[in-house]
């Protein structure tokens, strides 16, 4: 069922920008559409935490489309509720668990995750699997992100749920040249 979730989420991320001039906000955050943003959130203030029938938030959605300055519009905007708040928005799960740093770890999207984490993404955040964004990016095989997953504190020996650590997920995926990586830093003397 976990690969079955998987990769039903990668197809629907895939194929989220064909609704594009629809005037629903989760649309708008995929095709950078500011001023359909800016004209939800002017009619309800709170269009920028409805979630899509997988619970995501258009922040997920602007993450997975590579929207950056939609990223930082919505940001901004959950900013001027506060501190709280921002931080609430940035880590909020879908109803898979995963958080915008999850999808940025799940798709590779190097740039946006280091984004996220500069604004104070969670790097421990387990999905309802208990996988970090270091384990959903050792399933998904996107090893050019885990020494930037690692700077902000990731932790190579965190078991999920099922007991396994990243290393052991990549493996499981048989994403190999990933695996022997992370074996490597496991083996490693810390500094």
């Amino acid at each position: 069922m976990k690969d079955f979730s998987r990769i039903l989420y990668v197809f629907v991320c895939v194929s989220f920008c064909a609704g594009c001039a629809t005037g629903n906000i989760h649309d708008a955050a995929a095709c950078g559409d500011l001023e359909t943003l800016h004209a939800l959130v002017k009619k309800d203030p709170d269009a920028i935490y409805v979630t899509d029938k997988l619970g995501k938030t258009p922040l997920h959605i602007a993450v997975g489309a590579k929207q950056r300055a939609v990223m930082e519009w919505l940001m901004e905007t959950a900013q001027r509720r506060g501190n709280e708040a921002a931080h609430e928005y940035i880590n909020q799960p879908d109803r898979t668990g995963m958080t915008p740093l999850h999808v940025a770890a799940m798709l590779g999207r190097k740039d946006e995750a280091q984004w996220l984490l500069s604004h104070g993404a969670n790097i421990a955040a387990m999905d309802n699997f208990g996988d970090t964004p270091l384990h959903t990016a050792a399933v998904f095989g996107m090893g050019h992100l885990v020494p930037l997953l690692l700077e902000y504190g990731a932790d190579l020996q965190a078991k999920n749920a099922a007991g396994k650590t990243p290393f052991e997920l990549a493996r499981q995926y048989r994403q190999e040249k990933l695996a022997a990586y992370l074996a490597q830093l496991v083996q490693a003397p810390s500094p």
